[in-house]
């Protein structure tokens, strides 16, 4: 399907468009032909409404032409009372009768006295008069037969066909209704007035029966499945195919639009048509209400005409499926006729496409068939030929280009590339290449050279570096091994001076701990001298309680005394309490004497305590002064250790930097070697490059495309079409 994709294009366009214009015109064909066949059908619904409206119209007229005759005979009666002969005119109506088949029945009703003023003789005088006398007598046929009967005067003031003409003084066409009388009929009743001196004095009529319009719609066929019916001024069904709508109220029967459309047509006086759904068939059908004018009477009936809309656009869905067979066949014909067009311009392209797909990939070598075949084409006048012999001319073209591009991968790079024009891009980007590679190969040529004499130098260089390298570690070492003994002499300053400052911490801190503990003695002995002191009154107080106690002691001997015999137990009291203060003052002077001695050897030890206090203090200050020396000893002699450390690690990196560089240094002089080497092998691979600039030069084999007008095989014109190199051929259609 690949190769055949611009044939289906060009067939999918044109028969796109073919059928979209016959679609078009198909489309407009059959809607103007509906709208002839829909006017068609209204025109014959009009004619067919009309002329069967005339014929019913001209059936009422009759009852009315005739109500209104027998209501002017009357009229000339009524004017001479005096000649008025009932029986006379009871035989009129009879008549009447008997001379008009559609004709059911007559009534005339005069007002009470209005006839000829003789009522109240003419009571019960017959069948047709009751006691009032008034006149107003129904005859009608029954079996062939008349009778006839009294209207009374109660059951004419309820009837429309006599209210009207007394009240609007005028004709009157009643809705159908359905009596029982002669074995049951649907008749519908035309009533006139009666005049006398322009003064209502009665009103005269026919019945008549409504089975003349049923059979006459039965022969109303429209289209062969249309029918009529007949519908009174309020809708009522007079006449209908359907007898079983008969008699029915048309609002009654018809549903949704139908129904809604009905609303506008009835009672109007004016033609109204409409699409709408039969009630009676359920089909899409075309409706046509024609009013029925009754001369006097402005209450018109309607003829309905209905004509299946199938029926109406039978002819155009005939003319549609015409158009349909002619377009699906002319297509066909046309589709036949459009790929014998587009496979002769599709298949030259497909076959050009494929060998230039084939080009593109690289290979322009061209079977027996496809060499043929393009010489075949190239002979054409069309514009196939021309682009078969341009096809030619650039595979000639694209042929020595591939040839020069060989040559210079071959290395000969002394070509001159022939340029087909001014604008051949491919022609002078191939002899940019070969002159960008020619100067590429000489300057390499050139710096092959200039590296190998560089990598001698730099091998020379390296040997020399890399053996002060080495005299330069050997110095190193020796340097590193007095450092690292000069490290350790540090190293244990530092820490013998980290232990006297430790041992000098340790003195002042004890010697601060003695003075501390001098000063809390000192503190106890003053708060003893205090206490002593604070004694010491205390002993004054008891001395003076015991030197009181005497006293009262002394007066209680001499109440004791003066009291006599009674006084004895009492005295003897007194005098052991004189006893024990005696004996309590002793003892707190004693206390005192003992307080006061202590009191003096407490002062004394402490101005002992306060000098030893005092030596304290001083050697703190100077055990402290030693030992922030020989802290700072300690610091200097490890900030010593570290610095020499780190002179080590230094050294200790030279050393490795050193071994490095000679490591380096015997690399550099092997790559160099190398180096050189490598430039001798590149100024071999450079010999293959052919670059003399003399006058010797290659002649290209290309040349510029040139215009076939007779045709050929471009590099194959000395060769038939079996000498080309063989391919695939092209491919089965």
């Amino acid at each position: 399907m690949k190769k055949f994709r611009l044939l289906f294009q060009i067939m999918l366009s044109v028969c796109s468009m073919v059928a979209v214009v016959f679609l078009i015109y198909a489309a407009v064909t059959v809607t103007e032909t509906r709208t002839l066949a829909v006017k068609n059908a209204q025109k014959i619904a009009v004619e067919t409404g009309a002329r069967f409206g005339n014929e019913v119209k001209l059936n009422i007229e009759k009852a009315l032409v005739a109500s209104e005759t027998l209501a002017g005979v009357l009229e000339a009666m009524a004017a001479n009372p005096d000649t008025v002969d009932r029986d006379v005119i009871d035989e009129m109506q009879l008549q009447l009768l008997r001379g008009e088949d559609m004709f059911y029945g007559v009534q005339v009703v005069f007002e009470p006295n209005a006839l000829d003023g003789k009522d109240a003789l003419y009571s019960n005088y017959n069948e047709w008069h009751d006691e009032s006398g008034i006149y107003s007598p129904y005859f009608y046929k029954t079996g062939g037969e008349f009778k006839g009967v009294n209207l009374t005067r109660e059951r004419v003031m309820t009837r429309e066909w006599y209210l009207v003409p007394r009240n609007d003084n005028r004709p009157v066409l009643t809705e159908p209704y359905y009596t029982e009388v002669a074995g049951g009929v649907t008749m519908s009743t035309v009533t006139v007035p009666i005049f006398r001196d322009s003064k209502f004095i009665g009103a005269t009529g026919f019945d008549f029966v409504l089975s003349t319009f049923q059979e006459m719609v039965q022969d109303v066929k429209p289209f062969d499945e249309g029918f009529a019916f007949l519908v009174s001024h309020k809708g009522y069904i007079v006449a209908h195919p359907n007898k079983e709508f008969v008699g029915q109220n048309i609002m009654d029967v018809a549903q949704g639009d139908y129904k809604q459309w009905l609303t506008s047509v009835l009672g109007k006086d004016e033609r109204s048509m409409r699409e709408v759904v039969s009630p009676s068939t359920g089909l899409e059908s075309y409706y046509l209400y024609e009013p029925i004018h009754i001369s006097g009477v402005p209450t018109p009936w309607y003829m309905g005409i209905v004509i299946p809309m199938h029926k109406i656009t039978e002819e155009a869905d005939g003319i549609l499926w015409l158009n349909v067979y002619l377009g699906v066949g002319s297509l066909l014909l046309l589709i036949g006729i459009i790929y014998l067009v587009a496979r002769s311009i599709a298949k030259p392209i497909v076959q050009i496409t494929e060998v230039t797909e084939r080009i593109a990939q690289g290979d322009p070598d061209l079977s027996r068939e496809q060499a043929a075949a393009l010489d075949r084409m190239s002979h054409w006048g069309d514009e196939t030929g021309v682009v078969s012999r341009a096809f030619i001319s650039l595979r000639n073209y694209i042929v020595g280009k591939i040839d020069e591009a060989k040559r210079i991968g071959d290395g000969d790079l002394t070509l001159d590339v022939v340029q087909a024009s001014e604008r051949d891009a491919l022609g002078k980007a191939l002899q940019g290449m070969a002159d960008n590679l020619k100067n590429l190969v000489a300057n390499i040529r050139t710096s092959s050279e200039q590296v190998a004499s560089g990598s001698d130098e730099i091998s020379k260089s390296s040997q020399a570096l890399s053996q002060g390298a080495t005299e330069q570690a050997s110095s190193l070492e020796e340097i590193t091994s007095s450092v690292t003994e000069i490290s350790s002499q540090s190293r244990n300053n530092a820490d013998n001076a980290r232990e006297a400052s430790r041992i000098a911490a340790g003195a002042r801190d004890s010697a601060q701990q003695g003075a501390d503990e001098m000063t809390a003695m000192q503190e106890a002995m003053r708060e003893i001298n205090e206490s002593s002191q604070a004694i010491s009154k205390i002993i004054k107080v008891i001395d003076e309680i015991a030197f009181q106690t005497n006293l009262l002691a002394l007066n209680a001997a001499v109440e004791a005394a003066r009291a006599g015999q009674h006084g004895k137990g009492f005295a003897v009291v007194a005098e052991e309490v004189r006893n024990l203060a005696g004996r309590s003052a002793k003892a707190a002077r004693e206390t005192a004497e003992l307080i006061q001695g202590s009191g003096s050897k407490v002062e004394r030890g402490s101005e002992i305590a306060e000098r030893t206090a005092s030596s304290l203090g001083e050697i703190v200050e100077s055990v402290s002064k030693a030992a922030d020396l020989v802290s700072e000893i300690a610091s200097a002699s490890t900030e010593q250790a570290e610095g020499i450390s780190q002179i080590n690690q230094g050294l200790s990196q030279i050393d490795q930097v050193t071994q490095q560089n000679t490591a380096t240094a015997e690399e550099t002089a092997s790559s160099s070697e190398e180096l050189s080497a490598q430039a001798a092998t590149l100024r071999k691979l450079l010999t293959q490059f052919r670059v003399d600039e003399g006058t010797r030069t290659y002649t290209a084999t290309s040349q510029p495309p040139q215009p076939l007008p007779s045709g050929g095989y471009g590099e194959y014109d000395d060769e038939s079409p079996d000498q080309a190199d063989m391919g695939s051929g092209w491919p089965e259609e």
